[in-house]
């Protein structure tokens, strides 16, 4: 642990965050679904 990446740090080179405290499995299955699709068509 004392290696990995803040948090502010992965996050300042992520593409993309899904906040998934609160979604439901097809809230998140949608999320992760349009994520993909815009990634595949240059978002």
């Amino acid at each position: 642990m004392a290696q990995q990446a803040r948090r502010s740090e992965r996050r300042a080179c992520a593409d993309a965050i899904v906040y998934n405290e609160t979604l439901s499995r097809e809230e998140l299955s949608a999320q992760v679904r349009a994520l993909w699709e815009g990634w595949c068509t240059g978002l």
